[in-house]
Protein backbone atom coordinates (compact mmCIF):
# COMPACT_ATOMS: atom_id res chain seq x y z
CA UNK A 1 0.00 0.00 0.00
CA UNK A 2 1.57 3.35 -1.04
CA UNK A 3 2.50 5.79 1.71
CA UNK A 4 0.23 8.84 1.98
CA UNK A 5 2.03 11.96 0.83
CA UNK A 6 2.95 14.90 3.06
CA UNK A 7 2.30 18.60 2.75
CA UNK A 8 5.60 20.50 3.06
CA UNK A 9 5.33 23.87 4.84
CA UNK A 10 8.34 26.18 4.45
CA UNK A 11 8.91 29.26 6.63
CA UNK A 12 10.52 32.59 5.78
CA UNK A 13 14.10 33.55 6.60
CA UNK A 14 15.91 35.22 3.70
CA UNK A 15 19.26 33.60 2.87
CA UNK A 16 18.56 30.95 5.47
CA UNK A 17 16.02 29.54 3.02
CA UNK A 18 18.85 27.40 1.59
CA UNK A 19 18.11 25.18 4.60
CA UNK A 20 14.88 24.21 2.81
CA UNK A 21 16.93 22.84 -0.09
CA UNK A 22 18.84 20.58 2.29
CA UNK A 23 15.55 19.41 3.77
CA UNK A 24 14.30 18.51 0.30
CA UNK A 25 17.49 16.62 -0.55
CA UNK A 26 17.03 14.47 2.57
CA UNK A 27 13.34 13.84 1.84
CA UNK A 28 14.20 12.69 -1.68
CA UNK A 29 16.96 10.44 -0.37
CA UNK A 30 14.53 8.82 2.06
CA UNK A 31 11.83 8.61 -0.63
CA UNK A 32 9.37 10.56 1.54
CA UNK A 33 6.40 11.43 -0.71
CA UNK A 34 5.32 15.10 -0.87
CA UNK A 35 2.56 16.42 -3.12
CA UNK A 36 1.71 19.79 -1.54
CA UNK A 37 3.91 22.83 -0.95
CA UNK A 38 2.96 25.86 1.14
CA UNK A 39 5.44 28.63 1.85
CA UNK A 40 6.03 32.12 3.07
CA UNK A 41 8.64 34.59 1.82
CA UNK A 42 11.76 32.64 0.78
CA UNK A 43 9.75 29.54 1.71
CA UNK A 44 7.23 30.51 -0.99
CA UNK A 45 10.05 30.90 -3.52
CA UNK A 46 11.51 27.47 -2.70
CA UNK A 47 8.01 25.92 -2.62
CA UNK A 48 7.34 27.17 -6.16
CA UNK A 49 10.52 25.55 -7.46
CA UNK A 50 9.77 22.27 -5.71
CA UNK A 51 6.13 22.15 -6.79
CA UNK A 52 7.27 22.57 -10.40
CA UNK A 53 9.95 19.90 -9.99
CA UNK A 54 12.77 22.41 -10.55
CA UNK A 55 14.86 21.38 -7.55
CA UNK A 56 18.06 20.96 -9.60
CA UNK A 57 17.73 24.51 -10.92
CA UNK A 58 17.12 25.68 -7.35
CA UNK A 59 20.31 23.96 -6.15
CA UNK A 60 22.28 25.61 -8.94
CA UNK A 61 20.95 29.06 -7.97
CA UNK A 62 21.83 28.44 -4.31
CA UNK A 63 25.44 27.78 -5.32
CA UNK A 64 25.90 31.28 -6.72
CA UNK A 65 23.32 33.45 -4.95
CA UNK A 66 24.34 36.81 -3.49
CA UNK A 67 22.76 40.18 -2.74
CA UNK A 68 22.95 41.29 -6.35
CA UNK A 69 20.88 38.23 -7.32
CA UNK A 70 17.97 39.79 -5.46
CA UNK A 71 18.18 43.58 -5.61
CA UNK A 72 19.53 46.32 -7.86
CA UNK A 73 20.61 49.44 -6.03
CA UNK A 74 21.25 51.95 -8.78
CA UNK A 75 19.11 52.32 -11.90
CA UNK A 76 21.10 51.60 -15.04
CA UNK A 77 24.41 50.93 -13.28
CA UNK A 78 26.29 47.86 -12.18
CA UNK A 79 24.75 45.83 -9.40
CA UNK A 80 26.40 46.17 -6.01
CA UNK A 81 27.07 43.20 -3.82
CA UNK A 82 28.17 42.78 -0.22
CA UNK A 83 31.85 43.09 -1.10
CA UNK A 84 31.56 46.29 -3.12
CA UNK A 85 29.04 48.41 -1.20
CA UNK A 86 31.78 50.63 0.28
CA UNK A 87 33.55 51.24 -3.04
CA UNK A 88 31.00 53.47 -4.76
CA UNK A 89 31.03 57.24 -5.18
CA UNK A 90 28.62 59.76 -3.73
CA UNK A 91 26.92 60.10 -7.13
CA UNK A 92 26.28 56.36 -7.11
CA UNK A 93 24.53 56.59 -3.75
CA UNK A 94 22.46 59.54 -4.97
CA UNK A 95 21.31 57.24 -7.75
CA UNK A 96 20.52 54.54 -5.20
CA UNK A 97 18.40 56.96 -3.20
CA UNK A 98 16.54 58.10 -6.33
CA UNK A 99 15.93 54.50 -7.41
CA UNK A 100 14.60 53.46 -3.99
CA UNK A 101 12.29 56.49 -3.78
CA UNK A 102 10.94 56.07 -7.31
CA UNK A 103 10.19 52.38 -6.76
CA UNK A 104 8.99 52.88 -3.18
CA UNK A 105 11.49 50.32 -1.94
CA UNK A 106 14.60 48.41 -2.99
CA UNK A 107 14.52 47.34 -6.63
CA UNK A 108 13.89 43.56 -6.75
CA UNK A 109 13.97 43.12 -10.53
CA UNK A 110 16.98 40.73 -10.36
CA UNK A 111 14.97 38.40 -8.13
CA UNK A 112 11.98 38.58 -10.46
CA UNK A 113 14.20 37.89 -13.46
CA UNK A 114 15.66 34.84 -11.71
CA UNK A 115 12.17 33.47 -11.06
CA UNK A 116 10.98 34.18 -14.59
CA UNK A 117 13.89 32.22 -16.05
CA UNK A 118 12.89 29.03 -14.22
CA UNK A 119 9.33 29.16 -12.90
CA UNK A 120 6.79 28.32 -15.60
CA UNK A 121 3.22 28.86 -14.52
CA UNK A 122 1.74 26.36 -16.97
CA UNK A 123 4.19 23.67 -15.87
CA UNK A 124 3.46 24.25 -12.20
CA UNK A 125 -0.30 24.22 -12.74
CA UNK A 126 0.01 20.95 -14.67
CA UNK A 127 2.27 19.33 -12.03
CA UNK A 128 -0.61 17.97 -9.97
CA UNK A 129 0.96 19.43 -6.81
CA UNK A 130 -0.91 21.72 -4.47
CA UNK A 131 0.81 25.07 -3.98
CA UNK A 132 0.03 28.02 -1.72
CA UNK A 133 1.61 31.19 -0.31
CA UNK A 134 0.91 33.74 2.39
CA UNK A 135 1.19 37.48 1.91
CA UNK A 136 -0.29 40.71 3.29
CA UNK A 137 -2.50 43.06 1.27
CA UNK A 138 -1.35 46.41 2.67
CA UNK A 139 -3.82 48.36 0.53
CA UNK A 140 -6.69 46.80 2.52
CA UNK A 141 -4.62 45.85 5.61
CA UNK A 142 -5.62 42.18 5.22
CA UNK A 143 -3.54 38.99 5.27
CA UNK A 144 -4.07 36.60 2.39
CA UNK A 145 -3.60 32.86 2.08
CA UNK A 146 -3.64 32.10 -1.63
CA UNK A 147 -3.61 28.70 -3.32
CA UNK A 148 -2.74 28.10 -6.94
CA UNK A 149 -6.31 27.78 -8.17
CA UNK A 150 -7.10 31.18 -6.59
CA UNK A 151 -4.29 32.95 -8.45
CA UNK A 152 -5.35 34.83 -11.55
CA UNK A 153 -3.76 33.59 -14.81
CA UNK A 154 -0.19 34.87 -15.38
CA UNK A 155 0.05 36.11 -11.79
CA UNK A 156 1.95 33.24 -10.18
CA UNK A 157 5.31 35.02 -10.02
CA UNK A 158 3.62 38.18 -8.74
CA UNK A 159 2.14 36.19 -5.86
CA UNK A 160 5.52 34.59 -5.06
CA UNK A 161 7.13 38.05 -5.13
CA UNK A 162 4.31 39.37 -2.93
CA UNK A 163 4.99 36.70 -0.33
CA UNK A 164 8.71 37.54 -0.38
CA UNK A 165 8.37 41.35 -0.34
CA UNK A 166 10.47 41.93 2.78
CA UNK A 167 9.81 45.34 4.41
CA UNK A 168 12.02 47.83 2.57
CA UNK A 169 11.73 45.97 -0.73
CA UNK A 170 9.44 47.35 -3.42
CA UNK A 171 5.84 46.21 -2.96
CA UNK A 172 4.40 44.09 -5.79
CA UNK A 173 0.99 45.07 -7.14
CA UNK A 174 -1.75 42.60 -8.06
CA UNK A 175 -5.13 43.82 -9.33
CA UNK A 176 -4.38 47.32 -8.06
CA UNK A 177 -3.44 46.17 -4.52
CA UNK A 178 0.03 46.44 -2.94
CA UNK A 179 1.53 43.51 -1.03
CA UNK A 180 4.15 42.84 1.63
CA UNK A 181 5.96 39.80 3.04
CA UNK A 182 3.63 37.21 4.55
CA UNK A 183 5.87 37.04 7.63
CA UNK A 184 3.95 40.01 8.94
CA UNK A 185 1.00 37.63 9.25
CA UNK A 186 2.40 34.13 9.67
CA UNK A 187 6.07 33.39 8.98
CA UNK A 188 5.56 29.60 9.08
CA UNK A 189 2.07 28.98 7.59
CA UNK A 190 1.27 25.70 9.31
CA UNK A 191 -2.29 26.81 10.13
CA UNK A 192 -2.88 27.42 6.43
CA UNK A 193 -2.04 23.77 5.73
CA UNK A 194 -4.36 22.56 8.47
CA UNK A 195 -7.23 24.67 7.16
CA UNK A 196 -6.62 23.13 3.75
CA UNK A 197 -7.31 19.76 5.34
CA UNK A 198 -3.79 18.36 5.51
CA UNK A 199 -3.01 16.05 8.42
CA UNK A 200 0.39 14.73 7.33
CA UNK A 201 2.63 17.77 7.42
CA UNK A 202 6.37 18.47 7.43
CA UNK A 203 6.90 21.88 9.00
CA UNK A 204 10.26 23.60 8.37
CA UNK A 205 11.19 26.62 10.50
CA UNK A 206 14.49 28.43 9.79
CA UNK A 207 14.11 30.95 12.64
CA UNK A 208 13.26 33.81 10.31
CA UNK A 209 12.03 37.25 11.32
CA UNK A 210 8.26 37.59 11.50
CA UNK A 211 5.16 36.50 13.37
CA UNK A 212 5.38 32.90 14.56
CA UNK A 213 2.07 31.27 15.39
CA UNK A 214 2.26 28.30 17.73
CA UNK A 215 1.49 25.20 15.65
CA UNK A 216 -1.46 23.22 16.99
CA UNK A 217 -0.53 19.71 15.96
CA UNK A 218 -3.38 17.82 17.64
CA UNK A 219 -5.00 15.31 15.31
CA UNK A 220 -2.15 15.40 12.81
CA UNK A 221 1.06 13.61 11.91
CA UNK A 222 3.44 16.57 11.99
CA UNK A 223 7.20 16.38 11.61
CA UNK A 224 8.69 19.62 12.93
CA UNK A 225 12.13 20.47 11.55
CA UNK A 226 14.02 23.49 12.85
CA UNK A 227 17.63 24.54 12.41
CA UNK A 228 19.51 22.99 15.33
CA UNK A 229 22.33 25.54 15.10
CA UNK A 230 21.88 29.32 15.00
CA UNK A 231 24.24 30.23 12.18
CA UNK A 232 23.52 33.62 10.67
CA UNK A 233 21.04 36.27 9.64
CA UNK A 234 18.53 36.65 6.84
CA UNK A 235 20.96 38.49 4.53
CA UNK A 236 24.13 36.48 5.07
CA UNK A 237 25.10 35.37 1.57
CA UNK A 238 28.61 34.22 2.40
CA UNK A 239 29.18 31.09 0.24
CA UNK A 240 30.48 29.06 3.18
CA UNK A 241 27.40 29.95 5.23
CA UNK A 242 25.12 29.00 2.34
CA UNK A 243 26.68 25.57 1.94
CA UNK A 244 26.84 24.82 5.67
CA UNK A 245 23.25 25.89 6.29
CA UNK A 246 22.05 23.81 3.35
CA UNK A 247 23.93 20.81 4.76
CA UNK A 248 22.43 21.45 8.19
CA UNK A 249 18.93 21.25 6.67
CA UNK A 250 19.82 17.90 5.16
CA UNK A 251 21.22 16.51 8.43
CA UNK A 252 18.44 17.89 10.65
CA UNK A 253 15.88 16.22 8.38
CA UNK A 254 17.60 12.83 8.44
CA UNK A 255 17.67 13.07 12.24
CA UNK A 256 14.04 14.19 12.44
CA UNK A 257 12.98 11.06 10.52
CA UNK A 258 15.22 8.75 12.58
CA UNK A 259 17.73 7.91 9.86
CA UNK A 260 20.36 9.60 12.02
CA UNK A 261 20.47 9.91 15.82
CA UNK A 262 22.13 12.24 18.27
CA UNK A 263 21.68 15.36 20.35
CA UNK A 264 24.32 17.82 19.12
CA UNK A 265 25.72 15.54 16.41
CA UNK A 266 24.42 13.47 13.51
CA UNK A 267 25.22 9.79 13.95
CA UNK A 268 24.39 6.63 12.06
CA UNK A 269 22.91 4.17 14.61
CA UNK A 270 25.14 1.30 15.74
CA UNK A 271 23.41 -1.17 18.06
CA UNK A 272 26.43 -3.48 18.12
CA UNK A 273 28.72 -0.85 19.62
CA UNK A 274 26.04 0.23 22.09
CA UNK A 275 25.73 -3.37 23.31
CA UNK A 276 29.51 -3.65 23.67
CA UNK A 277 29.63 -0.41 25.63
CA UNK A 278 26.73 -1.47 27.88
CA UNK A 279 28.57 -4.70 28.70
CA UNK A 280 31.77 -2.84 29.55
CA UNK A 281 30.23 -0.19 31.79
CA UNK A 282 28.35 -2.89 33.70
CA UNK A 283 31.67 -4.34 34.87
CA UNK A 284 32.07 -3.70 38.56
CA UNK A 285 35.13 -1.45 38.39
CA UNK A 286 33.86 0.68 35.52
CA UNK A 287 30.35 0.89 36.96
CA UNK A 288 31.77 2.19 40.24
CA UNK A 289 33.76 4.86 38.41
CA UNK A 290 30.93 5.93 36.09
CA UNK A 291 28.12 6.04 38.64
CA UNK A 292 29.22 9.29 40.38
CA UNK A 293 29.55 10.94 36.94
CA UNK A 294 26.05 10.10 35.72
CA UNK A 295 24.49 13.31 37.16
CA UNK A 296 26.88 15.40 35.03
CA UNK A 297 25.30 14.26 31.76
CA UNK A 298 23.10 16.97 30.19
CA UNK A 299 19.52 16.73 31.45
CA UNK A 300 18.21 15.85 27.97
CA UNK A 301 20.22 12.62 28.18
CA UNK A 302 19.01 11.56 31.62
CA UNK A 303 16.79 8.69 30.53
CA UNK A 304 18.72 7.64 27.43
CA UNK A 305 20.19 4.14 27.81
CA UNK A 306 22.60 4.54 24.90
CA UNK A 307 25.70 5.06 27.00
CA UNK A 308 28.16 5.27 24.12
CA UNK A 309 26.08 7.83 22.26
CA UNK A 310 25.97 10.02 25.36
CA UNK A 311 29.68 9.67 26.15
CA UNK A 312 30.96 10.24 22.63
CA UNK A 313 28.71 13.28 22.14
CA UNK A 314 29.82 14.86 25.43
CA UNK A 315 33.46 14.35 24.43
CA UNK A 316 32.94 15.72 20.93
CA UNK A 317 31.17 18.84 22.17
CA UNK A 318 33.80 19.65 24.82
CA UNK A 319 36.56 19.18 22.26
CA UNK A 320 34.81 21.38 19.65
CA UNK A 321 34.50 18.63 17.06
CA UNK A 322 32.74 19.84 13.90
CA UNK A 323 28.98 19.41 14.26
CA UNK A 324 27.68 19.84 10.72
CA UNK A 325 28.79 16.43 9.51
CA UNK A 326 27.36 12.96 9.14
CA UNK A 327 29.30 10.53 11.32
CA UNK A 328 29.48 6.84 11.96
CA UNK A 329 30.31 6.02 15.58
CA UNK A 330 33.84 5.10 14.47
CA UNK A 331 34.27 8.36 12.52
CA UNK A 332 33.15 10.51 15.45
CA UNK A 333 35.44 8.50 17.75
CA UNK A 334 38.37 9.23 15.43
CA UNK A 335 37.42 12.92 15.34
CA UNK A 336 37.46 12.97 19.14
CA UNK A 337 40.90 11.31 19.27
CA UNK A 338 42.21 13.76 16.68
CA UNK A 339 41.03 16.71 18.77
CA UNK A 340 42.54 15.17 21.89
CA UNK A 341 45.91 14.84 20.13
CA UNK A 342 45.66 18.40 18.81
CA UNK A 343 44.76 19.70 22.26
CA UNK A 344 47.66 17.90 23.91
CA UNK A 345 50.02 19.37 21.33
CA UNK A 346 48.63 22.83 22.10
CA UNK A 347 49.29 22.31 25.82
CA UNK A 348 52.89 21.29 25.11
CA UNK A 349 53.35 24.34 22.88
CA UNK A 350 51.96 26.62 25.59
CA UNK A 351 54.25 25.19 28.25
CA UNK A 352 57.32 25.42 26.03
CA UNK A 353 56.48 28.98 24.97
CA UNK A 354 56.20 30.13 28.59
CA UNK A 355 59.07 27.97 29.89
CA UNK A 356 56.75 26.08 32.23
CA UNK A 357 57.42 22.78 33.97
CA UNK A 358 55.37 20.69 36.36
CA UNK A 359 57.31 22.15 39.29
CA UNK A 360 56.75 25.76 38.17
CA UNK A 361 54.94 28.00 40.65
CA UNK A 362 51.25 28.53 40.01
CA UNK A 363 51.60 32.25 39.40
CA UNK A 364 53.78 31.56 36.33
CA UNK A 365 50.98 29.50 34.82
CA UNK A 366 48.45 32.23 35.53
CA UNK A 367 50.80 34.82 34.01
CA UNK A 368 50.84 32.72 30.84
CA UNK A 369 47.05 32.59 30.80
CA UNK A 370 46.86 36.37 31.11
CA UNK A 371 49.36 36.89 28.29
CA UNK A 372 47.27 34.66 26.01
CA UNK A 373 44.12 36.47 26.93
CA UNK A 374 45.61 39.92 26.38
CA UNK A 375 47.02 38.94 22.99
CA UNK A 376 43.98 37.15 21.57
CA UNK A 377 41.20 38.87 23.58
CA UNK A 378 39.64 35.47 24.20
CA UNK A 379 40.43 32.06 25.60
CA UNK A 380 42.25 30.23 22.86
CA UNK A 381 41.04 26.67 23.03
CA UNK A 382 38.39 24.18 24.12
CA UNK A 383 37.66 23.47 27.83
CA UNK A 384 39.66 20.23 27.74
CA UNK A 385 42.78 22.27 26.91
CA UNK A 386 42.59 24.08 30.25
CA UNK A 387 41.71 20.86 32.05
CA UNK A 388 44.84 19.20 30.66
CA UNK A 389 47.01 22.20 31.38
CA UNK A 390 45.95 22.35 35.02
CA UNK A 391 46.56 18.63 35.41
CA UNK A 392 50.25 19.14 34.56
CA UNK A 393 50.87 21.04 37.80
CA UNK A 394 50.87 20.18 41.46
CA UNK A 395 47.47 21.13 42.92
CA UNK A 396 48.30 24.32 44.82
CA UNK A 397 45.52 26.24 46.50
CA UNK A 398 45.26 28.66 43.59
CA UNK A 399 45.14 25.92 40.97
CA UNK A 400 42.59 23.95 42.98
CA UNK A 401 40.30 26.98 42.85
CA UNK A 402 40.89 27.32 39.09
CA UNK A 403 40.22 23.60 38.52
CA UNK A 404 37.05 23.70 40.62
CA UNK A 405 35.80 26.71 38.65
CA UNK A 406 36.50 24.93 35.37
CA UNK A 407 34.63 21.81 36.50
CA UNK A 408 31.71 23.95 37.66
CA UNK A 409 31.54 25.56 34.21
CA UNK A 410 32.04 22.25 32.40
CA UNK A 411 30.89 19.41 34.67
CA UNK A 412 31.23 16.83 31.88
CA UNK A 413 35.05 17.13 31.80
CA UNK A 414 35.39 14.04 34.00
CA UNK A 415 33.34 12.07 31.46
CA UNK A 416 36.01 12.78 28.84
CA UNK A 417 38.67 11.28 31.10
CA UNK A 418 36.43 8.26 31.72
CA UNK A 419 35.83 7.76 28.02
CA UNK A 420 39.50 8.02 27.05
CA UNK A 421 40.84 5.91 29.91
CA UNK A 422 38.15 3.22 30.16
CA UNK A 423 36.41 2.80 26.80
CA UNK A 424 38.28 4.29 23.84
CA UNK A 425 40.68 1.35 23.40
CA UNK A 426 38.33 -1.41 24.49
CA UNK A 427 35.58 -1.17 21.89
CA UNK A 428 35.68 -2.86 18.49
CA UNK A 429 35.12 0.28 16.41
CA UNK A 430 35.40 -1.65 13.18
CA UNK A 431 33.56 -5.01 13.12
CA UNK A 432 35.61 -8.11 12.47
CA UNK A 433 35.61 -9.44 8.91
CA UNK A 434 33.04 -12.27 8.42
Amino acid sequence: MPQQAYCLVLGGGGAKGVYHIGVWQALKEMAVPVDAFIGNSIGAVVAAFLAQGADEELLSIAGSINLSSLIQLNEGKALADEGSLAQHSLSYWRGVYKNVVSRQGLDTRPMRSMLEQVIDEDTLRASGCDFGITTVNISDFKPREVFLEQMEPDQLINYVMASAAFPGFERPEIAGKKYLDGGLYDNVPYTMARRRGYRKIILVDVSGIGLHRRPRTEGSQTVYIKNSIDMGNAFDFDPEFIQRFLKLGYLDTLRAFGTLIGYQYFLEPNDRLERECAALVSEKALAARLQPLVPTFPSAMTHDRRQLLKLIEVCAELLDVERIERYSYAALHQAVLHQVATTRASVETFMAHHNLEETTAAHRLLDGFLQELMQSRKFADNPYYYHLLLSHFKPSKTLKVAAATLVKLYPTLALVDFYLECLADRLAWQPAEP
